[in-house]
């Protein structure tokens, strides 16, 4: 799973309805699209569709500040990136594994070492869940993005993710990136 910090610049266009799909642009530092240092060689690409996630191999969760990460990797093309920065649920079944309360919500037990004393609840499930996936490998089974801006995103035979449309003061509720 590639590092929940990768260096990949976005530039977000305007989409309708709480969702986003972001273009990355390589060797970029901006938000533009545009390479750095020379506007004429932008190697923008299509914003990925939120399609393109059928199919795809769940590899893993992780975090980067107060949003959730959840990577896919597809038959064809580049790793996808799912970016939750609003409410999510991802459950199985009905049982709740990951929440966006839990991205700021203490670990229920001490840390094992110095190095894990900020540690969220979200980083320990985060951590086993990780663990599932990589030994079910599930697929990407059903995509549905709703009328009101929210994604509901199922795979393997049990698992679901859901996040509601955006309230008026939110910009967007997820966006989807490539990572290559």
């Amino acid at each position: 799973m590639p590092p929940q910090n990768a260096g990949v610049a976005t530039a977000t266009p305007a989409a309708p309805a709480g969702g986003a799909t972001e273009k990355a642009a390589r060797g970029s530092t901006g938000t533009t699209g545009e390479t750095a240092g020379d506007p004429s060689r932008a190697t923008a690409r299509p914003a990925p569709e939120t399609a393109t996630l059928l199919g795809a191999r769940v590899a893993g969760v992780a975090r980067d500040g107060d949003a959730a990460l959840l990577t896919f990797d597809p038959d064809e093309g580049p790793a996808l990136r799912l970016l939750l920065p609003a409410v999510f649920r991802l459950a199985r079944g009905e049982r709740t594994l990951l929440a966006d309360s839990d991205l700021t919500a203490p670990r229920e037990h001490q840390p094992a070492g110095p190095f894990e004393e900020c540690e969220t609840r979200y980083d320990a499930r985060a951590l086993a869940l990780n663990a599932v996936l990589s030994a079910v490998r599930p697929v990407v089974r059903e995509v549905t993005v709703l009328a009101d801006g929210g994604l509901r995103v199922a795979w393997g035979t049990s698992f679901h993710l859901e996040v509601p449309g955006p309230p008026a003061s939110t910009v967007t509720a997820w966006r989807l990136a490539d990572l290559a």
